[in-house]
């Protein structure tokens, strides 16, 4: 009982992280960014279009 009872906190944990991922990465889509994260990412952006290797 104990046993399955631990994985299914596990797997109630995972999906938890999961879900946080996800919520992340929407905002993100959603422009809710860092300052600095936009900073980087123009960087790299930026090295992409002329081609350097970032």
């Amino acid at each position: 009982m104990t046993h399955t009872s631990t994985i299914d906190a596990r797997r109630l944990r995972d999906q938890e992280i999961e879900r946080n991922a996800r919520a992340d990465q929407a905002q993100r889509r959603r422009g809710f960014v860092s300052a600095q994260e936009q900073e980087l990412c123009r960087h790299i952006d930026k090295g992409r279009r002329f081609g350097d290797r970032t």
